[in-house]
This record gives C-alpha cells, sequence and structure tokens, in this order.
C-alpha cells in the first residue's frame, strides 16, 4: 500500500466523521453536560470501537453475505427499534440534565473520572454505532470498493492495516472535536452550556425519529 493509499483512507475515515450525526451529538453532551472534555473523546473511542468491529467482520465473512443477512427483515427490525430506542433515551437525558458550572472552575479539569463514567461514555459511543443499522449499510458498501480498489486484503494483518488507516481518519476528527469542546467548555458560561446540551439532545431525538421514519419506509417503501 502507497502512502496516496494510505492518506486517502485516512481522508475517508475523516470525512465519514465529519457530518452531523447522533455520535457528535453525543460527544457534545458527554463533554459539554458533564464539564469533562476527556468524556467526549471515550465516547468517541466507544464508536471507534464498533467500527472497527463491525469493518472486520464484514472484511472477513465477505460483503455478499454480510448483505444477504442484512436483507433478514427480523435483523433490521430489531437493530431499529435498539437503535431508536438508545437515541431517544440519549437526548431525552440531555434535555433533563441541569448544567452547573462550579465555583472554582479549576474543578472542572482536575475533578477524578470514575470507572463507571469512563464505561458509560464509551458504552455511548459502541451502542450507537453497532445498533445502527446504517453503519452496517454504511460498511458494507465500503468493503466492495475496498475490493475494487485492489487492496491487499487476503490476511487478517492486511485488514487490519485497511481498517486502521481508516479509523485514524475518524480518530484525527474526534481530537479535533474535542479540542473545540474543551474550549466551548473552559470559556462557555453555564447558560450557553446548558443550550448547546439541550439542543445536542433534540438533535439526537431527530435523528431517533429519523431512523425510525427510514425503517418503515424500508419495509413499505414509501
Amino acid at each position: 500500500m502507497n502512502i496516496n493509499d494510505k492518506l486517502f483512507l485516512i481522508f475517508l475515515g475523516f470525512s465519514l466523521a465529519v457530518p452531523l450525526g447522533p455520535i457528535n451529538m453525543e460527544m457534545i453532551k458527554q463533554t459539554l453536560a458533564n464539564r469533562k472534555p476527556k468524556r467526549g473523546l471515550i465516547t468517541g473511542i466507544g464508536a471507534m470501537t464498533g467500527d472497527f468491529t463491525i469493518a472486520l467482520t464484514i472484511l472477513s465473512i465477505g460483503t455478499t453475505l454480510f448483505i444477504s443477512l442484512l436483507k433478514v427483515k427480523i435483523i433490521i427490525s430489531i437493530l431499529i427499534l435498539v437503535n431508536f430506542l438508545i437515541l431517544m433515551y440519549f437526548g431525552i437525558s440531555a434535555l433533563r440534565m441541569e448544567i452547573a458550572i462550579p465555583k472554582n472552575e479549576e474543578l472542572i479539569d482536575k475533578a477524578p473520572i470514575m470507572n463507571y463514567e469512563l464505561l458509560s461514555s464509551y458504552s455511548s459511543g459502541l451502542f450507537l454505532v453497532i445498533t445502527s443499522p446504517w453503519s452496517y449499510f454504511w460498511w458494507a458498501s465500503f468493503g466492495p470498493y475496498i475490493f475494487t480498489k485492489g487492496y491487499e486484503i487476503s490476511t487478517f494483518n492486511q485488514k487490519l492495516v485497511v481498517i486502521t488507516y481508516f479509523l485514524v481518519g475518524i480518530f484525527l476528527w474526534i481530537s479535533i472535536m474535542n479540542s473545540i469542546l474543551y474550549l466551548t467548555n473552559k470559556y462557555s458560561t453555564e447558560k450557553i452550556i446548558s443550550r448547546i446540551t439541550k439542543g445536542s439532545g433534540i438533535i439526537i431525538i431527530i435523528f431517533g425519529l429519523k431512523i425510525l421514519l427510514d425503517g418503515f419506509c424500508l419495509f413499505t417503501s414509501c
């Protein structure tokens, strides 16, 4: 794999991560509402774990078999329902959050992050990806594209190399976004943080309703 191929995969991962979506909204909520910048980063890493799992599975079993599995209505129905419920839970929880900035802002950065907080942030990113049917559709379409590009993916290590460069692009965006969130978190007022958090909650709910509508149209051809 030459340098152009590596840069292309990184750019592809970056372009996938940038558009507004549930993951970005959840990263905003985790960072700003909890006043702990690292939690947004952990959420992004959880999402990357989900992408890695899906990508490796598709490249391992083959896109033809995977696409045939996605045509099984019960599988798609379960994914849509679970993803809808998760999105609604995250969205409503953001709307109900009470934002309070400590008097001593040094406490924001110095307050320790407990293990359950890390697990919660990581799980939110992971479950948002692995329960989203569109994650599987995207990776299923990405698989054949990889084959047509002529990348060597016959061995496990070669598959890891392709996926790793792709994830580097995603992590690049996660790092940039969380740097922006860190500055927002540090210099914004309680009112601004509250509005951004609740706004992200509303957008997450909209995504939840959209995936439910898309699922309905998928089965009814509306």
